[in-house]
């Protein structure tokens, strides 16, 4: 990986980096369809993460808020965990069907 001495800016990605060029983590934009479908606002979503977890967990409004706008296209594991735990979703590894495996 090629990287800059001054700021270490990473100048080449590998391939595996991105999902497509310019689209959203197939997740996110699950989660954002249910939060927009649903109707609540940032707030009241990072409100509920913090509620639920008994304050052990916090994600701020703007994390979500910049999901929604778009501006986010590979958000952290356990933000996206979190949010949807707040909208009534469970996530679990599944093994696949056989002959479906890569």
């Amino acid at each position: 990986m090629a990287v800059r001495a001054n700021n270490l800016r990473v100048v080449e990605r590998t391939s595996y980096y991105r999902w497509i060029e310019g689209e959203a983590d197939p997740d996110l934009r699950y989660i954002c369809d249910l939060i927009i479908r649903e109707g609540l606002s940032p707030s009241e979503i990072a409100d509920e993460v913090e509620r639920i977890s008994d304050g052990s967990v916090r994600i701020s409004y703007m994390t979500i808020f910049n999901w929604l706008e778009g501006k986010t296209k590979r958000p952290q594991n356990r933000s996206l965990t979190w949010v949807g735990r707040a909208l009534g979703l469970e996530r679990r590894w599944v093994e696949a069907a056989e002959g479906t495996q890569h």
